[in-house]
């Protein structure tokens, strides 16, 4: 929703403008690995925040139960269902009457590779150090 569009537009435009003033290379492995090092934690907290409050808060046309507790009725009454169907997994899903699919061969996304770019120190800095102590 707004929050999301808001905050994704506030981190959008901040890398847009460090590219705009050529602080930011896209095709270079160190500033890559910089901002992944120093933006991810930071746009990960608040999505994990509003994930955790949304699935557990009360849902009036549930009881009042959170989503988590529907999600994990619904997984045992499913299981108990499952136990008692003859159900073919090599078969669900498909459509013996319908056309065939089409192979579809150009559905990937290009993630380019970055190298470990850090020393032995550098490293364990980096995986001992919290980017987020400050905030």
């Amino acid at each position: 929703g707004i929050w999301m569009a808001s905050t994704n537009s506030c981190v959008g435009d901040l890398f847009r403008s460090m590219e705009a003033d050529d602080y930011l290379d896209p095709d270079n492995e160190i500033h890559l690995f910089c901002l992944q090092y120093i933006f991810m934690p930071r746009i990960n907290r608040p999505l994990n925040e509003f994930a955790s409050t949304w699935n557990n808060h009360p849902l009036r046309t549930e009881g009042n139960l959170t989503p988590n507790q529907v999600w994990k009725r619904g997984f045992f009454e499913t299981e108990t269902l499952m136990e008692d169907t003859s159900l073919i997994y090599e078969d669900y899903g498909v459509d013996n009457y319908g056309p065939e699919p089409e192979l579809q061969t150009d559905n990937y996304v290009e993630i380019p590779e970055i190298d470990n770019i850090l020393t032995e120190e550098e490293q364990y800095i980096s995986e001992n150090f919290n980017p987020l102590i400050n905030d």
